[in-house]
């Protein structure tokens, strides 16, 4: 195997690493949802809403992010996503008040959406031609899975180690953000500047051209399965919250499910 082999197929696997691993700290909550909610005296209502709030930032990032990454380095976006994400996480770790929280998971939204995901899209096209986009992308997704599994396995050792549930969380949270932040510097490293895109489209221009595809019929079945899709995903999420609720099931005994969840 040469040199240039061995070059890409390392950048796709940090690639991968960080696709995996940066989203472990705004779906924390889930993870942990029982701590941190006992953690900081929440309602039901309240980690609901921690969750909306990521979720309305990161719904309006996605429609910037391309035109973000267009014009700023990849290389500089992803590392300021893990430099800030990890740092955001620390901070959530101390567990402070229900108003602070709600503003870091909306930076949150941020971090992983405008400057984090189209400019790791536009990493992992540049690795290859046309022909190999299809491997590239679907070898990209099976290595995130393995090494996001191997992150929980961490953070589940990290809360076994205390007795006390929320310090325990509080661990497996720091666990997470120096993983994210060790990513983000090895992306400062390892991964080549892309240059400025001197045609990038504007905000209207995108815009224009989403409303357009909205009018083709294949687009509403593909959204239909996305969402289908997710949605299921998200329930499962719950599956470990509704054991400890109604079946009183400890965390300890429930957390090595979220290898297979998360």
């Amino acid at each position: 195997m040469d040199k240039a082999t061995i070059k890409k197929y390392g950048t796709l696997l940090l690639l991968a690493a960080g696709a995996g691993i940066i989203f472990q700290l705004p779906y924390i909550r889930e993870t942990f949802y029982v701590p941190i909610q006992n953690a900081m005296n929440l309602t039901n209502e309240q980690m609901g809403l921690l969750s909306a709030d990521y979720a309305a930032m990161a719904t309006l990032s996605y429609f910037v992010g391309g035109i973000v990454a267009d014009k700023f380095s990849a290389r500089k976006l992803l590392t300021f996503s893990f430099l800030a994400t990890g740092i955001l996480g620390f901070w959530f770790s101390t567990f402070p008040g229900y108003t602070v929280s709600r503003i870091i998971f909306v930076l949150m939204g941020v971090s992983t959406i405008i400057t984090y995901w189209s400019a790791c899209i536009k990493a992992t096209r540049m690795l290859g031609t046309e022909e190999e986009q299809g491997r590239l992308f679907g070898l990209q997704e099976g290595l995130r899975g393995v090494l996001n599994a191997v992150l929980v396995f961490g953070m589940t050792a990290a809360f076994s180690a205390f007795a006390d549930e929320v310090k325990g969380a509080s661990a497996a949270i720091k666990v997470c953000s120096v993983v994210v932040i060790i990513i983000g510097i090895l992306n400062y490293i390892f991964i080549e500047d892309t240059k400025k895109e001197e045609n990038s489209e504007s905000l209207i221009e995108v815009t224009k051209g989403m409303f357009k595809a909205l009018l083709i019929p294949r687009v509403w079945l593909l959204v239909a399965i996305v969402f289908t899709a997710y949605s299921m995903y998200g329930l499962i999420g719950y599956v470990s919250i509704f054991a400890q609720e109604f079946y009183g099931l400890s965390q300890h005994l429930l957390q090595p499910l979220a290898v297979f969840v998360i």
